[in-house]
C-alpha cells in the first residue's frame, strides 16, 4: 500500500509539472498581472472572432489591482499599430497600468462616392446612408457587426483574466477610434471613469443626450489637422487664442460633449508651451446635473491628423486621477 501510495504521488506530481510546462507562456494566470505582451482574441456572442493585445508592464504588482487604458486605432489602422508605436506602453511601464490594443473589423464600405475596404469601427456612421450626416454605406452583402457588444465582453473578459481596478478603466481613440471613444462616452459611462479623444468627433447618428453617470472627457485636435480643418471650411491652421471656440465648426465639436457630460458652456482658458508648441485650453467643469466632472478641449499648436506623445502626458495626467463615481 505504501508502494502504491508513493507511486501515485510521483505520478501526480510529474503530470503536474509536465502540464505546467506545457501551458502557453504566453497565457498569463487567472487574476494575475504577470509582466508580458499577450496576444489576445475572443468570440463575440454574435459570433465574431475578436483579436487585442494586452501589456503588462514589468513595473507591477502581480496582485495588485490597476488601472485599464484601452487605445483604440484610427481607420485602416490595427491594435498592433498603436503598440508598436511604444506610446503607451512607455507611459505604462513608469506608471503601472494595464494597456489594450484592440483591432477593428474589416469591412467593404463607401466614403463620400469611394468605395474602400478597411479596418472600421462600427462608432455610428458606419452602415449608414445619410451622407449630409456623414453616413458611410456598407457595400452590397456587407453585415454591420456590434462593436458595443465587443467592448462589453472584451472589459469582462479582462476582468476575469487580470487584476483590474474597475473605477480605473479608461479609453483613449485617434480619429475613427475617437469616434468608438465618444460612443464609448455616451453609452457606456458606467464603465469607463474618463475619456480621451483626439482628433475625432461623437458620431451625429449618436443621441447627445445626457449620460446616465457623466464622465470627464479631453477632444483635442491639431490645428493643422488637414481633416478637420475641412469639416470646418477653414484652408488654413486655426489660431490659438481665447475665440477659437467661437469658430462655428469648434463649437459644433464640443457641444455634444458637453450635451453627454451633462455641463454648460461657460470655460476658463489657459495656454502653455509643451514640446516645443504652444496648447490651449479650454476647461469646461459647470455642471448643470450636480456632477464633479469636467471636459477638457485642447487645440494643439501645427498638429497634423496624428496621434503623438505630445498627446500622452497630458492624457495620463488628466486620466489618473479619475475614478467611476
Amino acid at each position: 500500500m505504501r508502494k502504491l501510495f508513493i507511486f501515485l504521488f510521483i505520478s501526480c506530481h510529474y503530470y503536474f509539472l509536465a502540464a505546467c510546462q506545457g501551458e502557453n507562456s504566453n497565457t498569463p494566470n487567472i487574476q494575475e498581472n504577470i509582466a508580458g505582451t499577450y496576444y489576445k482574441s475572443l468570440i463575440t456572442k454574435d459570433g465574431q472572432d475578436r483579436n487585442y493585445i494586452v501589456y503588462v508592464p514589468s513595473s507591477v504588482n502581480s496582485r495588485e489591482k490597476l488601472a485599464l487604458l484601452l487605445v483604440i486605432h484610427g481607420t485602416n489602422q490595427s491594435g498592433q499599430v498603436f503598440y508598436d508605436k511604444g506610446l503607451w506602453n512607455s507611459k505604462a511601464d513608469q506608471e503601472g497600468f494595464i494597456v489594450v490594443y484592440p483591432t477593428a473589423l474589416t469591412y467593404c464600405h463607401f466614403d463620400e462616392g469611394t468605395q474602400r475596404t478597411t479596418t472600421k469601427w462600427a462608432a455610428g456612421d458606419l452602415g449608414e446612408s445619410d451622407l449630409q450626416k456623414g453616413g458611410l454605406p456598407l457595400c452590397v452583402g456587407e453585415t454591420l457587426r456590434d462593436d458595443m457588444l465587443f467592448f462589453d465582453e472584451l472589459i469582462e473578459t479582462l476582468k476575469s483574466e487580470y487584476l483590474v481596478d474597475e473605477k480605473r478603466i479608461y479609453a483613449t481613440g485617434f480619429s475613427n477610434g475617437a469616434q468608438m471613444a465618444s460612443r464609448l462616452a455616451a453609452e457606456r459611462s458606467d464603465i469607463f471613469a474618463a475619456i480621451t479623444i483626439h482628433a475625432g468627433n461623437l458620431s451625429e447618428f449618436i443621441p447627445p443626450t445626457l449620460s446616465p453617470n457623466p464622465m470627464s472627457i479631453i477632444v483635442s485636435v491639431g490645428t493643422s489637422d488637414p481633416l478637420f480643418l475641412k469639416k470646418i471650411g477653414f484652408n488654413q491652421p486655426i489660431a490659438i487664442n481665447p475665440d477659437a471656440i467661437n469658430i462655428p465648426g469648434v463649437k459644433s465639436l464640443i457641444n455634444p460633449f458637453l450635451s453627454i457630460s451633462g455641463l454648460n458652456s461657460n470655460y476658463t482658458y489657459t495656454e502653455r508651451p509643451y514640446f516645443g508648441k504652444k496648447i490651449g485650453r479650454f476647461h469646461f467643469n459647470s455642471s448643470n446635473v450636480n456632477k464633479e466632472n469636467s471636459l477638457d478641449f485642447l487645440l494643439i499648436e501645427d498638429l497634423q491628423h496624428n496621434y503623438t506623445n505630445i498627446l500622452i502626458d497630458p492624457y495620463w495626467e488628466f486620466l489618473r486621477t479619475k475614478k467611476l463615481q
